[in-house]
């Protein structure tokens, strides 16, 4: 035993292992890319490709989606034409963006090891699998917050070499995803704890870099227009369908899924979004808004009570991949409830790592500098979530951040065996410890039961 771990050690230890890792993952999105492309782009995906292909087109176009990923998707039709292959492939280059800075990031701040265990877990992450060939917004997200979380760690040594790649990556992000414009707004906040309270012009110019993206992008669709438009239509319409009188309490993402006449939709809710969406785009964004508010304002107490199921909702494991392997796939029942457990797992594992890492199993392991800032891309990311509607679908970026904890903790141990041994041997468990994995285990029972009644219902 104690030979095999030396052995694992001794190739963990290896930069070059990293390029094994990766080689191996990215042949595996290559075989699963050829599979999936047999099935046409659906639901956003296919929202996406069309809002691409409006903008190749140059035509006239209303800016209903967020577009980071139309314009992404748009740049590569342009240069290897339009087809969903070109579509698929082109998220293989977030995929070894995040590879690269994650690798970079936690070798930087931790160790090779880590930093090995951290990139093979994601590259088998059922997922990050998935998500890394399909052209959704999870994975290009999840990349640029690495990008973000290392350029970060960048600034406080190298200070000036950081400015222009942190400014574009919360730039890009923001086009991609524009409820982080949080990050956006508290990029001081975050450069001050990692390059110093005194580098103020350091702020102004990475945040004046962020911009660029965004004002281009701003004035092209506000040219002309009698009513500002804040990126795109849909940041009011999401704030509306987690916040109305008919929103479920817990399940607040059902409206952005499911339509009229689908099950446990209301008729009355069905008629009044029926009517909102005759008028034009400019005139639904100011619409959803008020009602939105009005609502919140008037029953606050149910919007303090939905925040908080938008909270656990968002903790708990996704189960976008797996179903979709068994309703879009045609994967089978089985593989496709196998690919749902190994998420859960991966997720579940995570998710503890990061609770002892964080409540201090072993203090040598925390750097104070990066977990904090690891803690708060996170909470600035997931924040707008809580108060408009959420899926555990919609966590899938800020996982890397707590499996760069996992990962730390892991390869600690293995190269500190001793260490572990008498750890269980004098393993007390705190109140705190005891709360925050029950509380994590509780969640998962929670969605597992909300799920399941779900389908049952289902006629």
């Amino acid at each position: 035993m104690k030979g095999k771990l030396e052995k694992i050690l001794r190739y963990g230890t290896r930069r070059g292992t990293a390029v094994l890792i990766f080689a191996s993952g990215f042949f595996l999105r290559a075989v699963i890319l050829l599979q999936l492309y047999r099935t046409g782009l659906f639901g956003d995906a296919l929202a996406y490709h069309n809002f691409a292909l409006e903008i190749v087109s140059g035509s006239n176009f209303e800016p209903v989606l967020a577009p980071g990923l139309p314009l992404w998707l748009a740049a590569c039709y342009r240069v290897f034409g339009e087809s969903q292959l070109v579509a698929m492939s082109s998220m293989l280059i977030f995929h070894t963006i995040f590879c690269v800075f994650l690798f970079l990031y936690i070798r930087r701040a931790w160790s090779v090891l880590a930093a090995n265990l951290a990139l093979m877990i994601f590259s088998f992450y059922p997922a990050f699998v998935f998500h890394s060939v399909w052209p959704l917004t999870q994975m290009p997200v999840a990349a640029l917050l690495i990008c973000v979380a290392y350029m970060l760690d960048v600034m406080n040594r190298s200070r000036w070499l950081a400015v222009l790649p942190l400014g574009l990556a919360v730039g890009f992000l923001i086009l991609i995803r524009p409820s982080g414009i949080l990050l956006l707004l508290l990029l001081p906040v975050l450069i001050a704890f990692n390059a110093g309270k005194k580098h103020v012009s350091l702020s102004f110019l990475t945040v004046c870099v962020s911009l660029i993206p965004l004002s281009i992008w701003l004035v092209k669709i506000n040219s002309g227009c009698s009513k500002f438009v804040f990126f795109n239509y849909s940041n009011t319409m999401n704030l509306y369908l987690g916040n109305n009188e008919y929103t479920p309490l817990y399940k607040t993402w059902w409206f952005g899924s499911h339509g009229a006449g689908d099950f446990d939709v209301p008729e009355e809710f069905s008629r009044q979004l029926g009517q909102i969406r005759k008028l034009p785009h400019s005139e639904r964004d100011g619409l959803y808004f008020r009602l939105a508010v009005d609502h919140i304002l008037s029953r606050p107490e149910l919007f303090l009570l939905r925040s908080f199921n938008r909270f656990r909702c968002f903790i708990a494991f996704d189960t976008y991949t797996g179903t979709n392997a068994i309703k879009r796939f045609n994967s089978g029942r089985f593989p496709g409830l196998s690919i749902l457990a190994l998420d859960a797992v991966f997720y579940c594992l995570i998710g503890f790592g990061a609770i002892l890492y964080l409540a201090g199993v072993r203090k040598s392991l925390i750097r104070p500098k990066q977990s904090k800032t690891i803690i708060l891309l996170a909470l600035l990311y997931a924040a707008p979530y809580w108060i408009a509607f959420s899926h555990p679908t919609y966590h899938f970026p800020v996982v890397p951040l707590f499996g760069i904890m996992t990962a730390v903790l892991i390869s600690f141990f293995l190269a500190n065996t001793e260490i572990f041994k008498e750890w269980l041997k004098e393993l007390r468990i705190n109140l705190k410890l005891l709360v925050a994995l029950i509380f994590f285990i509780y969640i998962q029972i929670e969605w597992i039961s909300v799920m399941i009644e779900s389908y049952n219902q289902v006629p």
